[in-house]
C-alpha cells in the first residue's frame, strides 16, 4: 500500500483495461491500415499506457506525478479539435481507453496533490492549536514572529499617517518635475511626511501660545495616561495581535482542509474504480462531475460523449497546475513560520557573540582540554578503577582466600609474642621471689609449667602477691625492691589483654570479610545503577525521543479519529458524506505514514496488512471496527 490509497485503487483498475487495450492495439497493428491518424492514435495510446505502467507496477518515484501531468497534457492536446477517425471502431475504442487512462491519471495526480497539501495543513493546524493552548506558547510565538509583526505594524502606521496627513482631494504627485519618474513616488511620500510633521508642530505651537496653562494641563493628562498604559500596551498588544493572527490562520487552514477533504471524498466515492471495464459509460458520466469539481463554470456540461470527455480532460489537465499554485499560495500565507523566522533570536545572538566565543575557544583550547580531562576523563576513569574494579577484585580475592588481601587490624603473630614475653617475665619474677611459693630451693619443672598455664589464662597471683607486699613499704620497694619491675609486668599484662581483645575483633572481621567486600562495592554499584536508570529514562522520555513521542501521540490520535468515523458510519442511517469519506482516507494515509516511522521492521508488514483491511471497500464497517480493535490490542505496547 502506497501513501496514496487512490493510486492503489487506480492501479487495480488498470489491470482490467490493459488486456482490452493491448488486444485492440495488436489488432490494429495486424491490419493493413497505416494511415497517419491511425498511427497517431496508436502512438498516443502506447505513450499513455507506458506512462501509467509505473503506477500499475507500484514503482512510482517522487517526480513521477509531475512528469505524468506534463506528458498527458501534451497527449490530450491532440483531441482539442475533436476525435481522430471516429468512424474506425478500433481507433474509437483506443480513444475511449485513452480517456479512461487519462481520468485515472487525473484522479491519481489530483489526489496526490490534495493529500500532500492536506497532510501539511493538518500538521500546521496542530501547531497553531499548540500555540493557542497556553499563554506561554503564545508568548514564544509572539517573540518568534516579532520581526514580521513589527514590519506589518510599521507599514500600517506609515500608510495611516500618510493617509491622514494628505487631504483626500489632493491625490496628485507632489514630487518636483525634475525628479526621475521611478523616484517620484518615494519623493512624494517624503514630502507628505514633512508636511505632516510641520502641520503637527505648528498646531502644538498655536495651542501653546493661545493658552499655555491649558496646553500644559492637557499634556500632563496625556503623559499620565501614556505612562499608566505603557506596559499593558507595549507588552499586551503584540501578544493579543499574534494570538488573533494565529487564530485567523488556524481557521483559514481549517477551511482549506475541509475543502481538500471534501474533494478527496468525492474522488474516493464517485470514481467508478470497479466498473471501468464492465460499464464504459460510467467514466463518461463521471468526467462532467469531475470537471464541475475543479471548474464550477463547467458544471453545466450534460454531454457525455467521448469527444466532450476528451476536451474536458484536456482542460482539466491544463487547469490542475493552476489549482496546485493556488493551494500552495493559500497555504504559504497561513503556514507555520519558517525555521529562519522562528529562530531569529538565537541566530542573531550567535552572530553577535559567536565570533568572540569562537576566538576564546580557539585561544584557550589547551586550558579547556586540560579542564575537561581533569574533571571528566580522569574523574570517570578514577571512579571506575578505584570504586568499581578494585572492590570487585577484592571480593574475588576474598572468595579465593588470598592471604595477602585479607582485612586485619593487627599483625598475625603479635599476640603470641606478647604472651610469651609475659610468661618469661612472670617466670623470672617467680624464680627471683620463691618465697611466695613456700620453697627455698629452685623451682621445679612442674611448677614452671603451672606458672605458664596460669599466665596464659590471665592469672598473675604470684606477681600480685609481690605487689601487695611491696605496697607495705612503697618507697623502699621502689628504691630497693621490685615494685617497678612488678608494675612493668602488669603493664605487659594490660598489653596482652588489649592484644587479646583486638585478636577477637580481628577474628570477627575475618569471618565477615566477604560481607565487608560487598558493602564496600555497594555504593559505587548503586551510583552506576542509578546513572544507568537515569540515562535509560532520559532516552525514553528525554530530548532524543521527543520526536518519537510526538509521533506516537499523533498516531494514537489519528487511530482514535478513525474509530470515531467508523462508529459514525455505523450509527447514522444516511449515506456517507464526501467529508467523512475524505477524512477516512486522510486518517488511513496518516496512520500509514506515522506507523512506518515508529514501528519496528518486524511489525510493519502486519501494520500495512491491517490498514489494507481498513481501506478495502469489500469489507463492511463492522469488520473495520473489529480491525481497529485488533490494532489497538496488537500494537498497544509499540505506540504508547
Amino acid at each position: 500500500m502506497s501513501i496514496n490509497l487512490l493510486a492503489d485503487r487506480s492501479a487495480k483498475s488498470l489491470a482490467a483495461l490493459n488486456e482490452t487495450g493491448l488486444e485492440v492495439l495488436s489488432r490494429l497493428e495486424l491490419s493493413n491500415s497505416k494511415s497517419p491518424k491511425s498511427l497517431l492514435v496508436q502512438e498516443l495510446f502506447s505513450e499513455t499506457y507506458s506512462l501509467l505502467k509505473p503506477l500499475q507496477d507500484k514503482t512510482v518515484h517522487s517526480k513521477y506525478y509531475k512528469q505524468l501531468l506534463h506528458k498527458l497534457t501534451r497527449v490530450l492536446s491532440h483531441f482539442k479539435d475533436g476525435l481522430i477517425e471516429p468512424q474506425d471502431k478500433d481507433l474509437a475504442q483506443l480513444q475511449y481507453l485513452i480517456s479512461f487512462y487519462a481520468t485515472i491519471a487525473l484522479v491519481t495526480v489530483s489526489s496526490h496533490i490534495l493529500l500532500n497539501h492536506t497532510l501539511k495543513v493538518s500538521e500546521d493546524i496542530d501547531y497553531y492549536d499548540k500555540v493557542l493552548s497556553s499563554n506561554l506558547n503564545t508568548c514564544v510565538y509572539t517573540i518568534q514572529t516579532l520581526p514580521v509583526t513589527l514590519k506589518k505594524g510599521f507599514d500600517s502606521l506609515v500608510s495611516e499617517a500618510v493617509r491622514k496627513s494628505v487631504n483626500s482631494a489632493s491625490t496628485e504627485n507632489l514630487a518636483p518635475s525634475w525628479v526621475p519618474q521611478r523616484f517620484s513616488s518615494f519623493c512624494s511620500n517624503i514630502i507628505k511626511w514633512i508636511r505632516f510633521l510641520i502641520d503637527a508642530t505648528s498646531q502644538n505651537l498655536r495651542h501653546l501660545l493661545l493658552s499655555p496653562t491649558g496646553f500644559l494641563v492637557e499634556k500632563h493628562r496625556k503623559t499620565n495616561s501614556i505612562v499608566r498604559h505603557f506596559v499593558s500596551t507595549v507588552v499586551g498588544l503584540p501578544i493579543a495581535y499574534c494570538k488573533m493572527e494565529a487564530k485567523h490562520k488556524r481557521d483559514t487552514l481549517e477551511e482549506l482542509k475541509h475543502e481538500n477533504v471534501e474533494k478527496l471524498g468525492f474522488l474516493l466515492k464517485e470514481m467508478p474504480y470497479n466498473s471501468l471495464a464492465e460499464q464504459p459509460d460510467a467514466i463518461s458520466s463521471f468526467i462532467p462531475k469531475l470537471a464541475g469539481l475543479y471548474l464550477p463554470s463547467a458544471s453545466y456540461i450534460a454531454d457525455h460523449s467521448l469527444e466532450t470527455s476528451l476536451r474536458s480532460l484536456s482542460l482539466l489537465f491544463e487547469t490542475l497546475p493552476q489549482m496546485k499554485k493556488e493551494l500552495e499560495l493559500k497555504y504559504g500565507q497561513n503556514q507555520e513560520p519558517r525555521r529562519l523566522l522562528k529562530y531569529w533570536l538565537p541566530i542573531c545572538a550567535a552572530l553577535w557573540y559567536g565570533p568572540n566565543l569562537a576566538y576564546d575557544l580557539v585561544s584557550k583550547r589547551e586550558a579547556i582540554f586540560n579542564w575537561l580531562k581533569l574533571n571528566l576523563v580522569d574523574t570517570t576513569v578514577g571512579f571506575w578503577h578505584n570504586w568499581i574494579v578494585e572492590p570487585f577484585n577484592n571480593i574475588l580475592r576474598t572468595i579465593r582466600h588470598d592471604e595477602n588481601s585479607r582485612i586485619a587490624i593487627m599483625s598475625q603473630k603479635s599476640l603470641s609474642s606478647d604472651l610469651e614475653s609475659l610468661e618469661r617475665m612472670v617466670l623470672e619474677y617467680s624464680l627471683d621471689n620463691q618465697a611466695y611459693f613456700g620453697q627455698s630451693e629452685g623451682m621445679s619443672q612442674d611448677m614452671a609449667e603451672l606458672v605458664k598455664r596460669e599466665v596464659a589464662q590471665g592469672n598473675l597471683e604470684i606477681v600480685m602477691k609481690g605487689y601487695e607486699n611491696d605496697l607495705k613499704s612503697p618507697l623502699k620497694s621502689i628504691i630497693l625492691g621490685d615494685m617497678v619491675r612488678n608494675l612493668l609486668i602488669q603493664v605487659q599484662k594490660m598489653k596482652v589483654d588489649g592484644a587479646l581483645a583486638m585478636s577477637g575483633i580481628d577474628k570477627i572481621i575475618r569471618s565477615q570479610e566477604l560481607v565487608f567486600g560487598f558493602v564496600a562495592a555497594s555504593p559505587s554499584c548503586l551510583i552506576v545503577w542509578y546513572m544507568a536508570k537515569v540515562v535509560r529514562s532520559y532516552l525514553k522520555t528525554g530530548y532524543f525521543i521527543k520526536f518519537t513521542r510526538d509521533t506516537k501521540i499523533a498516531l494514537r490520535r489519528s487511530l482514535s479519529n478513525l474509530e470515531r468515523l467508523v462508529d459514525l458510519e455505523l450509527t447514522t442511517s444516511d449515506s456517507s458524506t464526501y467529508f467523512n469519506e475524505g477524512l477516512l482516507l486522510l486518517e488511513l494515509v496518516n496512520l500509514r505514514k506515522l506507523g512506518l516511522q515508529i514501528l519496528p521492521v518486524y511489525a510493519r508488514q502486519d501494520w500495512i496488512r491491517d490498514l489494507n483491511d481498513l481501506s478495502d471497500q469489500n469489507y463492511d464497517y463492522n469488520f473495520k471496527l473489529m480491525t481497529i480493535s485488533r490494532i489497538w490490542n496488537s500494537y498497544r505496547t509499540l505506540i504508547e
